[in-house]
């Protein structure tokens, strides 16, 4: 088949909607993965009364514990803190207030962590029900884990895999129309040497091959093409966030598809314009044999 302009076209059609699917997912993947990242970061601190004993820490600490999802309950150093925030207000400060007075006015506190595997609404779900059996105990004296930004976050999440959805979702079925519309072309053009097969006594299927024999190569290239263009920019996008430091935290948060996805979304869209190619040609070559006959 030698049908330049059309091949190029064709190929350029076929690697222009692979790279604009992988992207989509990449963006998606790491929009996704910023939301968790920021959800894991929120903890829930409990507040313990000032009179609070040892053993009362330690009990609140088993009640705690009894929740499965929770991954950690630390109770935190009052004289680290305290050091800490009297060093942020040194300035203002002037030695007005002592160290033990610094610890004084820092409640003891105990940072409760969950499980990373949690989804959003997971987490938001379990610290409410945290903060409500932690809230009835006598030594607790204020609870704070952010729940309306958990909410807003949950919310967003639910947007954002909406969205992915429906852009997935254009995305196929505008590339499922192109590539058919390509393909409808490059046999149409063809039809001369369709008719030179067919009169030597070639059959449907030998004439199915000599066009699927381009789309495997097609596919093939685009498909290297399209995986190795992506990578390569979101190395040098990630390489340029990490000399940054107000996005490094956000950079190192950011990861490529793994190789399991990378192989199923491969032959997942191998296998989709493929097939899609297929139905395409062994319509258009029969249109054309019955036109031929009549």
């Amino acid at each position: 088949m030698k049908i330049a302009p059309l091949k190029i076209s064709l190929f350029v059609i076929i690697t222009l909607s692979i790279l604009m699917i992988i992207t989509s997912l990449l963006c998606y993947k790491n929009f996704i993965g910023l939301l968790s990242l920021w959800s894991r970061a929120n903890k829930m601190n409990i507040y313990l009364k000032v009179d609070s004993t040892d053993k009362d820490k330690t009990d609140v600490l088993n009640l705690i514990q009894q929740t499965p999802q929770v991954s950690s309950a630390v109770v935190l150093d009052r004289q680290k803190a305290g050091l800490e925030f009297q060093n942020s207000l040194k300035n203002f400060s002037s030695g007005l207030i002592t160290e033990d007075e610094m610890i004084d006015l820092i409640p003891e506190t105990i940072e409760v962590d969950l499980q990373s595997s949690l989804t959003l609404t997971e987490r938001e779900t379990i610290f409410t029900e945290l903060a409500k059996k932690m809230s009835a105990n006598a030594q607790v004296d204020e609870i704070s884990y952010s729940a309306s930004w958990l909410k807003k976050l949950e919310f967003i999440d639910r947007i954002l895999r909406s969205i992915g959805a429906s852009v997935f979702l254009v995305l196929v079925t505008s590339i499922s129309y192109l590539v058919a519309l390509m393909m409808r072309s490059y046999v149409e053009d063809s039809k001369q040497e369709i008719e030179v097969y067919s009169l030597l006594g070639a059959t449907r299927w030998s004439v199915y091959r000599i066009f699927l024999k381009d789309v495997f190569l097609f596919i093939s290239t685009s498909l290297i093409i399209a995986f190795s263009s992506v990578l390569l920019i979101f190395t040098l996008l990630k390489n340029k966030l990490n000399t940054s430091g107000l996005f490094g935290m956000i950079s190192d948060s950011l990861h490529f598809l793994s190789l399991t996805e990378s192989i199923s979304i491969v032959v997942l869209l191998f296998l989709f314009i493929f097939i899609n190619s297929f139905f395409t040609i062994q319509a258009s070559v029969n249109k054309l044999n019955q036109l031929s006959y009549d």
